[in-house]
């Protein structure tokens, strides 16, 4: 199939295939099933006039244009089966506080909020959308809404909103729906990327993985401060991040010089962070990526978000501007060879008969988060995220990697959240990382042909 042929669809009625991204999160999910780690909650405070009819009406529509969302999904003898069902009444439930005093109702509120946030899903039972209205007075509300990770992603978050934006909008001034018809379904989507898949594109990823990534892999977890599992555990802190606008810009002009991004001259400084904290030049990071270069996926609520892993040696006396030519160069190989899922990589990877027993593929993950910030507007209410932190505890939340740095650009300059395992480091271990991270991008981009070894 060229990659100008449109994504077929599949025949009316026939259940959809699991997406092979969701393979791994629904064996992952099926283990802990009272884990809040899969719920993707958006809450936000409305303040002014707001129409819970046509509020209600927009998410109907939403839910009804997206068969993701209404994709029930149980486990069988054979995996995973999965069935849409048809378009119906949407219900939002509505939970009235005005009888509280403000500040009442609003903790009141929060705390509901919070509870239906981390509650488990019935995957069985669809729309995979639950949503709560809290009114705290005729002009002040708290709208919950929350998706499994199975059937959505951050893209798909910020899509979701802007879709009830234009729909309250249309539904308010009885205007037909503005929306443009979906040029193919998410369950199109899964077949036909199983299709590709098993007609050879597999094997030819998976052999393309297993060379880039051929072992014995050297070491790549964090020293930590403390002996603790190595793997996955419940419970994770944070360190704020932020770089200065100055910086920022010297980012993008050297990543503009190399035609290359920001998120590449990002990641070229974390290998050189890590190569000095590991002693070793060979060094690996894992990276989230949309995984929606093909158009039809553009306007489709549902689970596309993939990972890869950034291997590149950091030889100290590399100058830095040919090494972030060699990460640019190997990054762009690595998303041409995204199709097949980070699970059947890692899967492959230690089947070879010189892998390293239990060796992670990374250890360390980068986010750049370059879609829109999710918003949403109704009529003239105000609506403001709400709380800004988030709802769910970060107790609550399971951690694979040593970090993750989570990095969002803006016109103040990239900035962010360092998540780290409290089990393993030190909140002080972690800021004086962050801070060698800063020192290299300051070299970085001040002395774009100087040596690795004279950065950090």
């Amino acid at each position: 199939m060229t990659p100008d042929a449109r994504i077929p669809r599949r025949p009316d009625g026939a259940p959809p295939p699991l997406m092979p991204v969701q393979e791994g999160m629904w064996q992952l999910a099926a283990l802990l099933p009272e884990v809040p780690a899969f719920t993707m909650p958006a809450a936000f405070r409305v303040l002014g006039a707001l129409d819970a009819d046509a509020l209600r009406e927009a998410l109907r529509e939403v839910v009804a244009r997206h068969e993701v969302l209404r994709t029930a999904l149980r486990s069988t003898a054979d995996g995973c089966a999965s069935s849409v069902t048809p378009p119906s009444a949407y219900d939002l439930p509505l939970v009235d506080l005005t009888r509280e005093p403000r500040n009442k109702g609003l903790r009141r509120a929060l705390a509901r909020a919070q509870q239906v946030a981390v509650a488990p899903f019935d995957l069985g039972a669809a729309p995979l959308l639950r949503a709560t209205l809290f009114r705290l007075a005729q002009d002040d509300h708290v709208l919950l809404l929350v998706t499994h990770h199975l059937v959505s992603d951050g893209w798909s978050v910020g899509l979701m909103l802007r879709e009830i934006s234009v729909l309250y909008g249309a539904l308010r001034e009885r205007r037909p729906s503005p929306l443009r018809p979906l040029a193919a379904r998410y369950g199109d989507v899964a077949a036909w990327m199983r299709a590709r898949l098993d007609g050879g594109l597999r094997a030819q990823q998976l052999a393309y993985w297993t060379d880039q990534l051929c072992g014995p892999l050297p070491a790549a977890r964090l020293p930590p401060d403390r002996p603790g599992a190595p793997g996955t555990a419940l419970g994770r802190a944070r360190v704020p991040f932020h770089l200065a606008t100055e910086l920022s810009l010297a980012i993008r002009d050297l990543a503009q010089q190399e035609g290359a991004t920001e998120f590449m001259v990002l990641l070229a400084a974390l290998h050189v962070l890590l190569a000095a904290v590991l002693q070793q030049p060979d060094v690996r990071v894992g990276a989230h990526f949309a995984n929606r270069a093909r158009p039809e996926t553009h306007d489709l609520l549902g689970l596309f978000a993939g990972t890869v892993v950034h291997r590149a040696y950091a030889d100290p006396t590399l100058r830095f501007r040919r090494f972030l030519r060699q990460v640019r160069a190997t990054a762009l190989a690595a998303y041409e060879h995204a199709d097949v899922p980070i699970e059947e990589v890692a899967a492959a990877v230690a089947a070879r008969e010189d892998a390293s027993a239990g060796e992670p593929l990374f250890s360390v993950m980068l986010q750049l988060q370059t879609a829109s910030p999710a918003e949403l507007e109704l009529g003239g209410a105000i609506a403001a995220p709400f709380p800004p932190r988030g709802l769910v505890d970060d107790r609550l939340r399971l951690m694979t990697p040593d970090l993750i740095l989570d990095l969002t650009p803006s016109a103040a300059g990239v900035s962010g959240t360092c998540f780290y395992r409290p089990d393993r480091f030190d909140g002080g271990t972690v800021r004086a990382w962050l801070a060698g991270y800063q020192a290299v991008l300051r070299e970085a981009t001040a002395s774009p042909d100087a040596r690795l070894q004279a950065l950090f």
